[in-house]
């Protein structure tokens, strides 16, 4: 309260030689600009579980690999439950929920494509296909839109949930990010190996 009086008290003194004016106060809307993180800070935070595609699991594929497949792609990635898959197979409980997450693009539009999906891949004597069909829309990766430096490449994430035991017996399998355009498929070269085993 003093200080204020002072304040006056010398701007009247001084007013008629100098003129006096209260200080400017900064623009709030300008603070509160400041104060607000980046949006695409939070993009590559953990999805939340409700926004995840959740389905009973796999369904036998319309497609046969060594027919339809017309080439391989370098863009995209894929984990399952947080690991990065491998030419070792990684094992999992058939009957546990199991987390498929990664990302992919056309690369015709270097965005989400429009038929995107997973493949599970059985070899050997008795060859077998299984198919996941994902959204019609990516979820958001700010790391991968970064990465190229192309907008077209943020919706391009995926992140989906099965229970193996719904739709695949017990055994060893390949899994597929790819895409369908053009009459064939485009497979994700970033896939890998898994096995499947029931925990008694």
């Amino acid at each position: 309260m003093m200080r204020k009086l002072g304040f006056i008290l010398l701007c009247v003194l001084l007013l008629p030689a100098v003129g006096c004016q209260p200080a400017p106060q900064a623009d709030l809307a300008e603070q509160d600009e400041e104060q607000v993180p980046d949006a695409s800070d939070a993009t590559d935070a953990p999805v939340a579980d409700d926004s995840r595609d959740v389905r009973p699991g796999f369904v036998q594929s319309e497609f046969v690999l060594a027919q339809h497949v017309r080439h391989a792609s370098e863009l995209c990635g894929i984990r399952v439950n947080g690991t990065k898959l491998s030419a070792t197979p990684l094992p999992l409980d058939g009957n546990a929920e199991v987390e498929i997450s990664g990302w992919m693009a056309d690369e015709s539009t270097m965005s989400w494509p429009e038929r995107p999906m997973l493949l599970v891949e059985r070899g050997g004597s008795k060859p077998r296909l299984w198919q996941f069909d994902l959204p019609a829309q990516g979820t958001s990766r700010g790391d991968v839109e970064r990465n190229f430096q192309l907008p077209s490449m943020r919706m391009t994430g995926f992140l989906v949930s099965v229970v193996p035991s719904s739709s695949i017996p017990d055994g060893n399998y390949r899994l597929h990010a790819a895409y369908y355009r053009d009459g064939g498929l485009v497979i994700c070269r970033r896939g890998g190996a898994f096995s499947v085993r029931r925990q008694p």
